[in-house]
């Protein structure tokens, strides 16, 4: 099967982008787990409370995804940001940026 075959995702009835995805990489594959993932995420809180949500980077290893991570922290710290979970004088529902890591497997 080439990649033409089962990508995009279009025309498979399928109720969403993601289920007609893993389907195609199903029966590309198989049904086993192929990977699994570490994806880092970083959210930017605005002024107004609206969220951001971006992807900072996808890791194969867990340790890589919490030294970026780690970093990331580090760097808006030093810029003045206010990350969530610090302590400071500030209300912890006024946080600026932060970042979560979702384990996801990829078959």
């Amino acid at each position: 099967m080439t990649m033409g075959e089962w990508w995009p995702p279009t025309g498979t009835g399928e109720s969403s982008s993601e289920q007609a995805w893993t389907a195609r990489i199903a029966r590309a594959h198989g049904s086993g787990v192929m990977m699994n993932v570490c994806i880092l995420i970083r959210e930017d809180q605005s002024d107004h409370g609206f969220i951001d949500t971006s992807i900072v980077g996808v890791f194969v290893q867990e340790n890589d995804a919490i030294a970026v991570k780690e970093c990331e922290t580090h760097n808006a710290r030093a810029a003045g940001s206010r990350v969530c979970g610090d302590q400071g004088d500030w209300d912890e529902s006024d946080w600026e940026v932060s970042w979560t890591i979702e384990k996801r497997a990829l078959r």
